[in-house]
């Protein structure tokens, strides 16, 4: 199991932050579409976090940090739509 002292101590701020954000918003289709109204000013460090963390730090913060996790989920989610198609986004963007 990885330790929490296994990962960077600003990553960990940066997970705290992002999984209390997240949390402010009810784990439903309501409260994911406000969250994701509110998500882009984490965006960069959620992709900060992500790439500068291995697979078994990720699954341990995922395992440990719920909201955390749940944004890991919504956008891997919307990745997998906007490639298999089934999210439609606009040609010019």
């Amino acid at each position: 199991m990885v330790k929490m002292m296994d990962i960077d101590a600003n990553h960990l701020r940066i997970v705290k932050r992002i999984d209390s954000h997240v949390n402010n918003f009810p784990d439903n289709e309501t409260g994911n579409t406000q969250l994701l109204v509110t998500i882009y000013e984490y965006m960069e460090s959620f992709k900060q976090v992500l790439d500068a963390t291995t697979k078994a730090q990720m699954d341990y913060l995922t395992h440990e940090y719920d909201g955390f996790y749940r944004l890991a989920n919504i956008l891997e989610q919307m990745a997998q739509g906007i490639s298999d198609g089934t999210i439609q986004v606009p040609k010019d963007h």
